[in-house]
């Protein structure tokens, strides 16, 4: 079942600061070894995109993968890095609803950098 973008401008957004760095993100589909896949969402594939957010977005986070129809249940908080994986369908989807897209390697780097 196809899902539509549903985003209305008179949605709230979360004010940021000028010069605030803080974004939420979604990373190009990327293919992955099918056993790195869980059993219930084969089904859909093995090309993924990641969803996530700056510590502090996680309100806008969940905002937009509920715009694009990305279940709150399917949220991965457990996991050292908390994020929502979509297919490869809702990534244009997600950047329209306000995400900035950005490789998760180069994520990683830049916070590593920073020593957070």
């Amino acid at each position: 079942m196809a899902h539509k973008l549903r985003c209305s401008m008179s949605e709230k957004r979360p004010a940021l600061s000028a010069g605030s760095n803080l974004a939420v993100y979604v990373d190009k589909p990327l293919d992955h070894p099918a056993e790195a896949v869980a059993a219930g969402a084969r089904r859909y594939g093995t090309r993924w995109c990641h969803l996530w957010a700056d510590k502090g977005m996680e309100a806008e986070l969940h905002r937009i993968a509920g715009v694009i129809g990305v279940k709150r249940e399917w949220f991965q908080s457990k996991s050292q890095f908390p994020h929502y994986d979509i297919v490869p369908s809702k990534y244009t989807a997600a950047i329209k609803a306000g995400a900035m897209p950005r490789s998760l390697k180069d994520w990683i780097k830049a916070r590593r950098g920073k020593k957070i």
